[in-house]
């Protein structure tokens, strides 16, 4: 590759040198400049785009070339130019295109013709994806951006780091991309410019993804077979492109909200491929505009030549907008024979009588291959009923059918090298002024850094090192190779609770990452409590194993140290020392337990993972040490001792304990995706099954015998447009109760606090916390919907901020619980990051709380 990018590098200055090649400006009728229109060459199959003063440049060698002149809104010129010795000047004038109402015949009553073309288009769309084998090209990427507002107590702070209403972030990255059927995609950065921060700004995901998907970047996308439930459509026209016919068809949301998109989408007739594209969607109150031109790549594929996105926002004060302009060309392309063909799709609901001729004579073909290349007319249906069989049978006999994409990510070691020479030869985007401002700037700044580090100046920046502060505050230290330091602030692990008072925890965390990706976590903590005078403490090592793909933990803690009766922490530190302070409820109730304890997990198979973990432990009660409060109620602390149905004295005598774990989750159709050499699993593909067992032993150095067995159900899915469903369902039964104590029972994640910070899809919003644990049978089942578009989300600006409403039913059986349930109604995503629920709890029918 160094070899390549040298080679590459030497030609294009050489090119750069002869001074051969083409320039000029592009206008509209009325002498405007028209900026980032495209202009793309066949010969090379490469291109560039005008800059915003409608300036072009292209760097040739002596020939001949035909040049495509675009833009959208204007009409399509194609150039024949003879390139000599010395750069020509070719300035071109685009006239707004021409747009004609063609006559339809509406069999449907009332329907407009975007419906018939759309229907269409979304049939085709599959077809276009598998189109092609395999592509190759490169892609050159510009991005420039600037901090438009920001918080007041904030600008001089800015202003002094030189970020300010100018550009503050510049980038260029020239990349080669390829594409290969049915899911591999590999992009190798050959050089990249940057300057400042582009605050996860970057377009990738619109512009390596694709319209033909169901949806790109995470938005529903007007191709998508599901289309129909989440936009309406209008046709304006058809406009002439050369020889080709193309319908522009306007896309409407039928609701407002994240993740659709509105605007105009061009269609080739007959080919029902994407010509361009004007559209734009919102996430997360942040604004993405995305412009996309395509060209019939050797007449045979439509593939995008040139991109542009507008990303703007406002979010906590801070108003900003970047800019993107990318290039994509010197393609190479390699069809797929088996859809080397021509169709004519038919669609059924109009063309009735067609359609069933079309059928007939279709039904003696066998398999997908034969029936799509048995005719020149084919069904919409029939058409996407046999690509979706194609893919599927494509999909069995790749060497991994389970993996629905493959994304690798490479960037050359020279990459950052290349100087302003050779962005000079390679740029195909002329900058414009203030660009070439906003790099002289950014490169300034470079400068002041650089002489900062070297000591010219005073030096800023984060603390490096160790500082006194560092006691209060915490700081990460980089201690060797690929290993660092982590000391965590004891100020934010202050807590309160009526068995130790106020106390806090120091805790270090040491992680080492080996050259084969192996790691190593040592962690150890220490806890002091003021009212009770007890120092604790532990540590925890776990060593991460294996290949990428198959990573397994083990993991050795012991100690001695507090813990809640219900080892998952239901109710969080923070939580307990504001409504024990406040409001005089003491709800965490916690014991020592001096243990150690070894645990391993993994995977037996992709979808087949286990857990083993066996535990010695001496475990104690512990009381209240303290009254103290900080407003005065007339209701007293109650005991550390948890309040239980089944077992009204949960106090229990010094012992040990000897217990392990066992348990095994399935997830028999479960999908990844590879990203960057690593696989993920898509935990939305498959629901998720599960087994556990525990079992407490009785021997000499143990004073426990009990065994619970317990399965799970996990799944969350789409509900079409509507909105998604997470469903938790378990049931276990304990098998022998002959000894256990209290934190053996099963428990449940409850809440009695009015903050709720735990995972509100697994948890009940009004549960005492361990009123119903039990040593018997019992069944918990929690379901979760999110709504799309239900009350408050009608208002299309409140679903532009991101805001969800969601209704749950949370049910528990326990010998003692009679039938509770709880059923509710929240508004999540206030703010980004808060959600405010109502929830009412039932027993037997009977309103509770």
């Amino acid at each position: 590759m160094r070899i390549f990018t040298l080679v590459s590098l030497l030609h294009l200055i050489a090119i750069y040198a002869s001074g051969s090649g083409i320039k000029g400006i592009i206008k509209s009728a009325d002498g405007a400049p028209i900026p980032f229109a495209t202009i793309y060459i066949h010969q090379t199959g490469s291109g560039t785009t005008s800059n915003m003063e409608g300036f072009y440049e292209l760097k040739l060698a002596p020939g001949e070339y035909d040049l495509v002149f675009q833009h959208l809104g204007y009409t399509t010129i194609e150039k024949h130019v003879v390139v000599g010795q010395i750069v020509i000047e070719l300035n071109i004038d685009l006239q707004q295109e021409s747009i004609v109402l063609k006559p339809v015949e509406i069999r449907a009553k009332n329907e407009d013709p975007a419906y018939t073309i759309m229907r269409k288009a979304i049939a085709k769309s599959k077809f276009h994806q598998q189109q092609l084998d395999s592509y190759s090209a490169r892609v050159y990427v510009k991005g420039s951006g600037r901090l438009i507002d920001a918080p007041f107590f904030l600008r001089k702070t800015l202003a002094k780091e030189g970020v300010d209403s100018t550009f503050t972030f510049v980038s260029e990255s020239v990349s080669e991309i390829r594409y290969t059927r049915p899911n591999t995609f590999k992009e190798n950065v050959i050089s990249v410019r940057t300057s400042g921060e582009d605050n996860d700004s970057s377009p990738n995901g619109y512009l390596f993804g694709s319209f033909y998907e169901s949806d790109i970047a995470g938005s529903i996308s007007p191709l998508s077979p599901k289309a129909f439930g989440y936009y309406r459509f209008e046709y304006l026209g058809t406009i002439k492109d050369r020889e080709y016919e193309v319908s522009k068809i306007l896309i409407i949301p039928r609701s407002k909200g994240d993740d659709i998109f509105t605007g105009i989408l061009n269609i080739v007739e007959d080919q029902w491929s994407i010509h361009s594209l004007d559209l734009e969607t919102e996430r997360m109150g942040i604004k993405v505009k995305i412009k996309q031109i395509y060209d019939p790549i050797e007449r045979k594929a439509w593939l995008p030549v040139s991109h542009r996105f507008e990303v703007t926002g406002k979010i906590l004060g801070f108003d900003f907008e970047y800019n993107y302009l990318a290039t994509v060309g010197n393609y190479v392309i390699e069809m797929n024979p088996d859809l080397e063909i021509e169709l004519e799709v038919i669609d059924e609901k109009v063309e009735k009588e067609l359609a069933e001729q079309i059928n007939q004579k279709n039904t003696k073909a066998v398999s997908a291959q034969e029936k799509l290349s048995s005719g020149k007319e084919i069904t919409r249906k029939e058409l996407r009923k046999l690509i979706n069989a194609y893919e599927k049978q494509e999909q069995k006999e790749s060497d991994d059918p389970l993996v629905i994409e493959d994304v690798e990510y490479t960037v050359d070691s020279l990459a950052a090298n290349p100087d302003s020479t050779y962005w000079a030869a390679i740029r195909p985007v002329p900058l414009s002024s203030e660009e070439v401002m906003g790099y002289h700037k950014m490169d300034s700044m470079a400068v002041v850094r650089r002489d900062e580090a070297e000591g010219d100046t005073v030096r800023t920046g984060k603390r490096k090192g160790f500082h006194v502060q560092d006691i209060i505050l915490g700081n990460t230290y980089k201690v060797g190779e690929k290993a660092y330091l982590r000391y965590y602030s004891p100020l934010v692990q202050l807590n309160f609770n009526t068995v130790e008072g106020y106390n806090f925890t120091i805790r270090f965390r040491y992680r080492k990452t080996f050259k084969n990706k192996q790691r190593l976590i040592l962690t150890p903590i220490v806890r002091y409590g003021f009212s009770s005078g007890k120092i604790y403490g532990k540590g925890i090592a776990t060593w991460t194993y294996g290949s990428p793909l198959r990573r397994g933990n083990l993991t050795l803690d012991g100690g001695r140290f507090v813990s809640q009766f219900n080892d998952h922490n239901p109710i969080h530190p923070i939580v307990n020392s504001f409504t024990t302070l406040f409001l005089k409820s003491n709800y965490m109730k916690i014991y020592e337990l001096g243990y150690v304890k070894l645990r391993n997990s993994g995977k037996i198979q992709d979808n087949l993972s286990y857990s083993v973990s066996l535990q010695w432990a001496e475990r104690k009660n512990l009381h209240n040490t303290t009254t103290h409060t900080w407003i005065q109620h007339n209701k007293e602390y109650t005991s550390n001792d948890p309040q239980n149905i089944e077992d009204p004295d949960t106090s229990f005598p010094n012992h040990r304990s000897l217990t392990t774990r066992i348990g095994l989750t399935y997830r028999p159709w479960l999908k990844y995706r590879i990203r960057y050499g690593i696989k993920r699993a898509i935990k939305s593909s498959s629901p998720e099954f599960s087994i556990n067992y525990r079992k407490g032993f009785d021997t000499g150095i143990s004073e426990t015998d009990f065994d619970i067995l317990a399965i799970g159900f996990k799944h969350n899915f789409s509900l079409g447009i509507r909105g998604r469903l997470h469903v938790d369902l378990n049931a276990g039964m304990f098998l022998n109760t002959r000894q256990l104590y209290f934190m053996d029972f099963q428990h449940f994640m409850g809440n009695e606090s009015p903050f709720l910070l735990n995972n509100p899809v697994g948890s009940y919003q009004l549960l005492s916390y361990y009123e119903y644990s039990t040593q018997k049978e019992y069944f918990s089942g929690l379901a979760h919907y999110q709504f799309r578009k239900f009350l408050i989300t009608q208002i299309p600006i409140l679903r532009l901020t991101g805001v969800k409403e969601v209704a749950f039913v949370n049910y528990l059986a326990t010998p003692y619980s009679e039938n509770y349930f709880e059923v509710g109604y929240g508004i999540d995503n206030l703010f980004r990051i808060f959600r405010l629920e109502a929830a009412a709890a039932i027993q037997n029918g009977v309103y509770r709380g």
